[in-house]
C-alpha cells in the first residue's frame, strides 16, 4: 500500500507538471496572439488528455488498492481454511468447536478488510474530489485564456487595420506613384518641346520674325495637347481615389468579419450548428408529406438555413430578414393549443382543408375557394389570445385574397359575353365530336394564389412540429438575437476605429488629386502664356527691327534714286545745251567778219549763262535733296528709339540710365541699338544654299583632308557676292557693288599666282579681265562727264573763257 501510495503521488505530480507546462505556454500573450483558433482547440485537447491521464492514475490506484485487499482476503481466507483442515485432522476438538474458534478469526479478518476498504474509499473520494477541482480549474483557466486570446486577436486586428491604413499601400499607393511618374514623364516631354521651341526663337535671326508667330502657334498646340493629357490624368487619379477608397472599405469589412470570428466583445452564437439542426429537420424524408401540406414552411426553413450560413449575416440587412422570417415561421407555434382551449380547433382544420384543396385544385377550382379562404382567415384572426404577429400575417393574407377576388369580379362581368362567343366559335371549328376542356374563366394571378395558400398553410401546420423542433426554432431565435448584440458591438468598433481614418485617407487622396490637377492646369496655362508673351515680344521686336532696316534701306535707295534722277535730268539738259554751245563756239572760231564774231560770241556768252544756271540749279536741287537724308535718318532713329523704349518698358533717357515703368531705375550699359542687337541679330537674307551630296566612300577621306587655305584677292572688309546674289541686284545697286569690287580688287604677284590651282587661276584671270573692262567703261563715262563739264572745240582744245559774274549771280 505504501508503494502504491508513493506511485500515485509521483504519477499525479508528473501529470500536473505536464498540465502546468501547457498553461505556462498558454499564458504567454506574445505567443498566444500569434496563434489561431485551432491552437486553442489543440491546447484544450492536450489539457483534456492530461486530465484524463490524471483521472486514470486515480482509477488505477483505486483498482490497485482493491486488488491488494482482495489478495489479502484470499490469503487470509486460505490460511483459515488450512487451519480448519489441520484442526479437523488433529481432531482434538469437535468440528463445531473448531468452527466457532475460526469464525471469530474470520470475523476479525473481515472487520479489518472492511475498515481498509472504507479507508480506501475515503482516500479515493478525496482524490477524485480534488481531481474534479483540478479539472474545473483547468477548464476555467483555459476559458480565461480563450477570452484573453479573443481580446488579444481583437486588439491585434484593430491595430493591423490602423497599420494598413497608415502604410504606403493607402497613404501613397503604388499605382498612384506610377501615375505620378507618368505625369512627370509627360511634363518633361512637353518641357523639352518648349525648350526646343524657345531656343529656336532665341536663335532667330532677322528678317524671320514670322518664326515667332509660328512658335507661338506651336506653343498653343503643346498647351492644347497637354490640357487633354491633364484631363486624362485627372480621370485616372479620380479612378485611383475611388479604388483606394473602395479598398479601404473592403479592409474595414474584412476587419468586421475577423472581429466576429473572435467574439471578444460578445459571445458569438454557433449559427452553423443551428443551421445543421434545422437542415436535418427540413430534409428529413419521413416528413415529406407533412412539408408538402405545410405550404411554404420548408422553403422558409431552407431560406433560413441559407441566411444563417451566409457570410453577410454580420450585416443587419441579412440578420433582420432572417429574424423576421423565423418570427413569421414561429408565430403559429401555439395556435393548436390556443384554439383547443377555446374549443375552436375546427377553425384550423377547416383552413388546412381549404389550403389543401387550393394546392391540389386547378385554375377552374380557384375562384370558388377564394371567398371561402377569406372568410375562414377572417374568422380565425378574430379569435382572442392569438399571437400578434400571426394576426398581422393573417390580415395581410386576407387583404391579398380580397384583392384577388375583386380582380376576378371585375373581369367576370366584362368578359363573359366575349368568352362565350369565343367558345362557340371554337366549338364550331372543332366539330361535334371534339370536347374542349380549356379554361375559359377570368384571368387569375396563380402566383399570388399560391403565395397566399403557402403562407396560410405554413402558419396552420407549424404547431404540428415536435416539441423539440419548436424549441430548436426558439433557440435559433435566441441565437439570432445574440447575433444582433454581437453585430451592434462590432459595428460600434468599426464605426469608432475605421470611419475616421478612412474618411481622412479619402479626403487626403481627393485633395491631392485636386491639387495636382489644379497645379498642372495652372502650370500649363502659365507656361503657355509666358511662352506666347515671349514669342509676341520677339515678334514685336523683330518686326520693329525689320521695319527700321526696311525704312533705312528704303530711304537710302529713295535718296540715291532721287539724286540719280536729278543728275540724269541735268545730264540730259546739258547734252542739248552743250551741243548748241559747241556749235556756237565753232561759229565763233570760224566767224567771217566782226559782226558774225560778235553775234556768235554773244550767243556763246548766252549759252554759258544758261549752262551756269543749269549747274547752279542742279547743285541747289541736289544739295536740298541730300540735306533731307540726314533729317529723315535722324527722325527714323528717334522713332526707332521710342519703339524700343516702349518694347523694353523704358521711360525717358538720362545718359546711360533709363527709368523702367515700375518707377525703379535700371542702368542700361548698351545704347538702344546695341541692346536690340543683343536681343535679336539682323542678317541680310541670303539665297538657300544647294544641299551638298556626299559620295559614299569619300566621306572619311574628306574629313581627313586638311582644308586648303583660300586665296583672297580683295581688300579686307569686302564680301564677294555669288552669281545668284548678283543677279538680284539692279541699277544703281549693281553699279555700286561693282565699283566697290573694283576698288577692293588687288592684283596678285607672280609668286602668289604660282600657288593657285588651275581652277582658281582661271577664275582670277577671268576676274581681272572683267574688272579691267568695267573700270574702262566707268572711266569712259567719267570722261564723257568731264567733256560735258569743260567745253572743247572740234580739235579737242579747251575753249573756256573766264567770265566775271556779278555778285548777285553767285
Amino acid at each position: 500500500v505504501k508503494t502504491a501510495s508513493d506511485g500515485v503521488v509521483d504519477a499525479l505530480e508528473e501529470v500536473d507538471q505536464r498540465t502546468a507546462l501547457i498553461f505556462e505556454e498558454l499564458n504567454k500573450d506574445d505567443l498566444l496572439v500569434t496563434k489561431d483558433a485551432e491552437y486553442l482547440t489543440e491546447t484544450w485537447e492536450a489539457i483534456e488528455g492530461t486530465l484524463k491521464d490524471r483521472h486514470k492514475v486515480i482509477r488505477d490506484f483505486g483498482e490497485r488498492l482493491e486488488g491488494l485487499e482482495q489478495n489479502r482476503a484470499r490469503t487470509a481466507g486460505g490460511e483459515l481454511r488450512n487451519l480448519v483442515d489441520t484442526l479437523l485432522r488433529i481432531a482434538f476438538k469437535s468440528p463445531g468447536e473448531i468452527e466457532r474458534v475460526v469464525e471469530g478469526d474470520a470475523f476479525e479478518l473481515n472487520a479489518v478488510i472492511i475498515a481498509n476498504r472504507k479507508s480506501h474509499a475515503e482516500l479515493l473520494a478525496l482524490l477524485e474530489k480534488k481531481d474534479v477541482g483540478v479539472g474545473l480549474d483547468a477548464i476555467e483557466k483555459w476559458r480565461l485564456r480563450r477570452e484573453a486570446w479573443r481580446q488579444l486577436r481583437h486588439d491585434r486586428a484593430v491595430r493591423e487595420f490602423w497599420e494598413d491604413l497608415e502604410s504606403q499601400k493607402f497613404v501613397n499607393p503604388p499605382e498612384r506613384s506610377k501615375r505620378f511618374e507618368k505625369i512627370r514623364a509627360d511634363q518633361l516631354s512637353s518641357d523639352e518641346q518648349r525648350k526646343k521651341l524657345i531656343s529656336e526663337v532665341e536663335a532667330m535671326t532677322l528678317p524671320q520674325s514670322v518664326k515667332a508667330s509660328e512658335a507661338k502657334a506651336k506653343f498653343k498646340e503643346i498647351h492644347a495637347n497637354e490640357a487633354n493629357t491633364i484631363v486624362k490624368h485627372e480621370k485616372a487619379l479620380d479612378k485611383l481615389v475611388v479604388k483606394s477608397h473602395e479598398a479601404a472599405l473592403l479592409r474595414r469589412e474584412d476587419l468586421r468579419r475577423e472581429l466576429h470570428r473572435y467574439g471578444a466583445l460578445a459571445e458569438e452564437p454557433d449559427l452553423e450548428e443551428f443551421a445543421d439542426f434545422v437542415e436535418a429537420i427540413a430534409l428529413d424524408p419521413e416528413r415529406e408529406d407533412f412539408f408538402r401540406s405545410a405550404g411554404g414552411l420548408k422553403p422558409e426553413l431552407r431560406q433560413l438555413i441559407s441566411e444563417c450560413r451566409h457570410e453577410d449575416i454580420v450585416y443587419a440587412r441579412v440578420l433582420d430578414e432572417a429574424k423576421r422570417r423565423l418570427q413569421v415561421v414561429r408565430c403559429g407555434r401555439d395556435l393548436h393549443t390556443t384554439l383547443e382551449k377555446q374549443g375552436k380547433g375546427s377553425f384550423r382544420d377547416a383552413l388546412k382543408d381549404t389550403c389543401e384543396r387550393l394546392r391540389k385544385g386547378g385554375r377552374p377550382e380557384v375562384p370558388p375557394l377564394l371567398p371561402i379562404l377569406e372568410q375562414q382567415v377572417d374568422q380565425l384572426r378574430a379569435v382572442e389570445g392569438l399571437d400578434e404577429l400571426l394576426v398581422s400575417e393573417l390580415s395581410r393574407v386576407s387583404e391579398d385574397v380580397r384583392q384577388l377576388i375583386d380582380d376576378i369580379a371585375d373581369q367576370d362581368g366584362n368578359e363573359n359575353e366575349r368568352k362565350s362567343m369565343a367558345t362557340s366559335r371554337k366549338s364550331s371549328k372543332r366539330g361535334a365530336t371534339t370536347a374542349y376542356t380549356g379554361y375559359e374563366g377570368p384571368a387569375i394571378d396563380m402566383v399570388a394564389v399560391r403565395s397566399a395558400q403557402k403562407r396560410v398553410a405554413m402558419m396552420m401546420c407549424v404547431c404540428e412540429l415536435e416539441e423539440e423542433h419548436i424549441a430548436l426554432l426558439g433557440d435559433v431565435q435566441d441565437a439570432l438575437e445574440q447575433k444582433t448584440t454581437c453585430n451592434i458591438a462590432i459595428d460600434d468598433v468599426c464605426s469608432n476605429e475605421c470611419e475616421g481614418v478612412i474618411a481622412k485617407r479619402h479626403e487626403e487622396h481627393l485633395d491631392l488629386a485636386k491639387e495636382v490637377t489644379q497645379y498642372l492646369e495652372k502650370q500649363s496655362a502659365s507656361l503657355c502664356k509666358d511662352a506666347c508673351q515671349t514669342c509676341d515680344f520677339y515678334e514685336r521686336v523683330g518686326k520693329a527691327v525689320e521695319a527700321n532696316h526696311k525704312n533705312i534701306v528704303d530711304m537710302d535707295e529713295a535718296m540715291e534714286d532721287d539724286l540719280f534722277d536729278i543728275k540724269e535730268d541735268q545730264r540730259v539738259r546739258n547734252e542739248d545745251t552743250e551741243e548748241e554751245l559747241r556749235q556756237e563756239c565753232h561759229n565763233t572760231r570760224h566767224a567771217a567778219d566782226a559782226d558774225a564774231l560778235e553775234v556768235a560770241f554773244a550767243n556763246v556768252i548766252k549759252l554759258l549763262t544758261v549752262v551756269e544756271d543749269q549747274y547752279r540749279d542742279y547743285q541747289l536741287t541736289a544739295r536740298n535733296k541730300a540735306e533731307e537724308h540726314p533729317v529723315n535718318d535722324d527722325n527714323e532713329a528717334v522713332r526707332f528709339d521710342e519703339v524700343v523704349q516702349e518694347l523694353f518698358g523704358l521711360d525717358g533717357e538720362e545718359g546711360d540710365t533709363y527709368v523702367v515703368g515700375d518707377g525703379a531705375s535700371r542702368v542700361v550699359r548698351l545704347n538702344l541699338s546695341e541692346l536690340v542687337k543683343a536681343v535679336l541679330a539682323y542678317e541680310e537674307p541670303k539665297a538657300d544654299e544647294e544641299p551638298k551630296v556626299a559620295i559614299e566612300g569619300e566621306e572619311e577621306e574628306e574629313e581627313e583632308e586638311e582644308p586648303e587655305e583660300e586665296v583672297n584677292w580683295y581688300a579686307d572688309g569686302f564680301v564677294e557676292l555669288s552669281e545668284e546674289e548678283r543677279s538680284e541686284l539692279k541699277g544703281r545697286t549693281l553699279e555700286k557693288y561693282l565699283d566697290s569690287r573694283d576698288d577692293a580688287f588687288t592684283p596678285l604677284d607672280a609668286a602668289t599666282k604660282a600657288t593657285l590651282s588651275e581652277e582658281d587661276l582661271e577664275v582670277y584671270e577671268a576676274l581681272v579681265i572683267e574688272v579691267e573692262e568695267h573700270r574702262a567703261a566707268r572711266a569712259e563715262i567719267r570722261e564723257q562727264g568731264d567733256v560735258s563739264d569743260t567745253p572743247v572745240d572740234g580739235n579737242q582744245e579747251v575753249c573756256v573763257e573766264d567770265v566775271t559774274l556779278p555778285e548777285s549771280r553767285l
